[in-house]
């Protein structure tokens, strides 16, 4: 039976689910919802780009009440974060989901999380959150070579220039999660003064260091205001260093052998949006679950990180605001 599935958002990352959905091997009817024509143009357009699309029936529509099927398979929210609670309260008071795929960052509001959490409880719907990470094959090799040191202290330090701490910040706690399977509760604030305006009007971003109130496992982000945007990852174990470059696509890995620091490259391949979604999906089809991390970890990750720069942003604004604008 064919799959009914649907993107909501046809923005920059909601045209790279779609791509990612044409390459699906069985048959599935897709729905493409966007209020902007602009935006659903070049989502066709990309979707047309890939060469296994004419296996699929693919709608472009500019609401969601333009959708006259009672049940979908599954659904990816690609809007931003200001409207996905909203987007997800209308989808299910219509529509019954069986699996539902939301973008981070997910809700600019704590009482966001804790409603939408009950309301896709009660719906049965299972929810994971695109924190893809996990799921690229590089960094399962990556923690594969990690548990040969079996000590339990391990620093992950996310480094770089102007990489969106506050939007992306949310990826690499999550990649810490995977790594060491531990939530982390409370931040020690280094940000710069103030924030920055985001490149998405109406948005805000932000320099400076976060990092983790534990001893053995830490995790480090820091984001330069100045200079060219690019990030590096470091890992350090007792007996084990790792620099990733995902950009350069490489990993630099120092392990202890006999007293001596002993080098060694491997590659690390960089898995795009529009690469994964199939494969994702397919899991979900297939298993009932997948390598993204469930709705409830998940909100669990966010919340500590969204109170710690609501409450950078109130200070800098002398306010009392319960939305932290970040997407």
């Amino acid at each position: 039976m064919n799959k009914s599935i649907a993107i909501i958002g046809a923005g920059q990352l909601g045209s790279r689910h779609l791509q990612a959905l044409a390459l699906l091997q069985q048959k599935a009817k897709l729905f493409v919802i966007d209020p902007d024509d602009a935006s659903l143009k070049v989502a066709k357009e990309r979707f047309e780009e890939v060469s296994n699309h004419e296996l699929h029936e693919c709608e472009y529509l500019r609401s969601l009440s333009e959708i006259h099927l009672h049940n979908l398979d599954l659904v990816v929210v690609a809007t931003n974060a200001g409207r996905r609670s909203i987007v997800i309260t209308e989808l299910l008071s219509r529509i019954k989901v069986k699996f539902l795929i939301l973008e981070k960052f997910l809700f600019q509001s704590e009482i966001e999380y804790r409603e939408t959490e009950k309301l896709i409880s009660e719906s049965g719907t299972k929810c994971y959150v695109n924190c893809p990470r996990r799921a690229f094959s590089s960094y399962n090799r990556v923690k594969e070579i990690l548990s040969s040191d079996e000590s339990d202290y391990l620093k992950l330090e996310i480094v770089g220039n102007n990489w969106g701490l506050g939007c992306n910040g949310i990826h690499f706690v999550d990649l810490y999660h995977f790594l060491t399977n531990e939530i982390i509760e409370d931040y020690d604030n280094g940000l710069d003064s103030g924030y920055l305006d985001s490149k998405r009007s109406g948005y805000i971003d932000f320099t400076g260091e976060l990092s983790s109130a534990g001893k053995n496992q830490r995790l480090v982000l820091t984001s330069f205001k100045e200079g060219e945007p690019n990030v590096s990852i470091r890992i350090t174990k007792p007996m084990i260093r790792l620099v990733i470059n995902e950009t350069a696509g490489k990993t630099w890995i120092e392990k202890m052998e006999e007293n001596l620091w002993v080098v060694d490259e491997i590659p690390f391949q960089m898995e795009y949006q529009s690469q994964l979604t199939n494969g994702i999906a397919e899991d979900l089809f297939a298993n009932g679950k997948c390598k993204l991390t469930s709705l409830n970890e998940s909100i669990a990750m966010h919340l500590p990180f969204l109170r710690t720069l609501l409450a950078h942003y109130n200070d800098s604004n002398s306010e009392s605001r319960t939305v932290c604008p970040i997407t």
